[in-house]
């Protein structure tokens, strides 16, 4: 599908509350869908401050769960935006029969019809892209944008399948699942190598960390609410999946490193092509719809694989020109060589600022009602 910016909030794209965007909406054959876009202050008056640097535009792709709005997401990452002077882009779901908004995303949640009616993984890509050609005509953002995508429940669930898919556009550099992922096994074995950070409660009974599948017996509904897996003949736990991407990303013959901490255990692949992260939340159920424990880990990770993305570029396009829009379906593990040209060492040298600039910031610093958190 093509989409095309019918309007868009740049007007006040920097309030102080979230609360205040205003959407941006776009069509295709007569469809309409609508996201928001959060510009953290420090880039909101970047052409104010004498900078003339080119710098990669970061962007955090946010993605609500099921019956969630965006605001939600908004307000989630808004601390994080800041801190690392990325862009929030937020998509607004498709209302569904019973008018809960949500995402086809396969496994979650097959009860709504937009499951066989809409494509999303196109939507919230294109979203990414309208937004970036937007940014790109108002502000002086030059040079290939980096994308982390992040989602919870069904948001989750569409965060691993974006991931996952085989069209997934070359600006994206990482994915945080939190309270949903993929079960089907064949899609990761088909899959590019990609930054991954893991997030489930370990108490979830929604979307259970051992996996959600059919049942079996007469019935033949799924273990878990909503008909969650129902597909699926055997349930993937979030442990599985986490080995899976550790497969995909190349990780060694090594066990995963462990950890325990008093509010989550952690694995990390050794010696991978990509980060490859899961935190398993002791005690916490199904309930990050507003809120979510991880995202001061999930900042640093986010920190780390923006920089590293920003310094992988071989090559930055001229300050004179504008480049061409991401490359849709790019495939095979990622290059890491540092061979760059001199736009390309000028962006290097501000990545390493803005991340020195991160850490000294940073040294100086169950459940709901189920239709309120799917």
């Amino acid at each position: 599908m093509v989409w095309s910016l019918v309007t868009d909030g740049s007007s006040e794209p920097c309030p102080d509350d979230v609360a205040r965007l205003k959407p941006w909406r776009a069509s295709s054959n007569g469809d309409e869908r609508s996201f928001r876009v959060y510009i953290p202050k420090g880039l909101c008056e970047y052409d104010k401050r004498g900078r003339t640097d080119r710098i990669r535009l970061r962007i955090i792709l946010a993605l609500h769960g099921y019956s969630g709005r965006p605001l939600q997401e908004l307000r989630k990452w808004q601390g994080v935006a800041d801190e690392l002077e990325a862009v929030i882009i937020a998509p607004e779901g498709k209302a569904d029969g019973k008018r809960n908004k949500g995402w086809n995303a396969i496994d979650c949640c097959l009860g709504d019809d937009i499951v066989t009616t809409e494509d999303d993984v196109d939507f919230v890509t294109s979203a990414v892209d309208l937004a970036v050609k937007k940014l790109r005509v108002l502000r002086v953002f030059l040079l290939p944008s980096h994308v982390i995508a992040t989602g919870f429940s069904n948001g989750g669930f569409l965060t691993s399948l974006l991931a996952l898919s085989d069209g997934r556009p070359s600006w994206l550099v990482g994915a945080v699942p939190t309270g949903g992922y993929q079960y089907d096994p064949g899609l990761y074995e088909a899959a590019a190598s990609l930054s991954v950070m893991h997030h489930h409660g370990g108490s979830d009974s929604i979307v259970r960390p051992a996996g959600c599948c059919s049942s079996g017996g007469t019935g033949g509904g799924s273990n878990c609410p909503l008909d969650i897996g129902i597909k699926r003949g055997e349930c993937t736990s979030v442990r599985g999946a986490f080995e899976l991407w550790a497969e995909a990303n190349g990780c060694g013959p090594a066990p995963p490193e462990g950890k325990e901490e008093e509010l989550y255990s952690k694995l990390v692949g050794v010696d991978c092509d990509a980060s490859t992260e899961l935190y398993v939340w002791t005690n916490a159920g199904h309930s990050w719809g507003a809120t979510f424990p991880g995202v001061d880990v999930a900042r640093e990770w986010m920190s780390s694989v923006f920089v590293d993305a920003e310094m992988e570029s071989e090559e930055a396009p001229s300050s004179e020109t504008l480049p061409s829009p991401p490359v849709h379906g790019t495939s095979g593990r990622r290059s890491f060589s540092y061979s760059v040209g001199l736009m390309g060492l000028v962006a290097v040298s501000v990545a390493f600022v803005r991340y020195r600039g991160s850490v000294s910031k940073r040294k100086n610093s169950d459940e709901v009602q189920m239709a309120e958190t799917l």
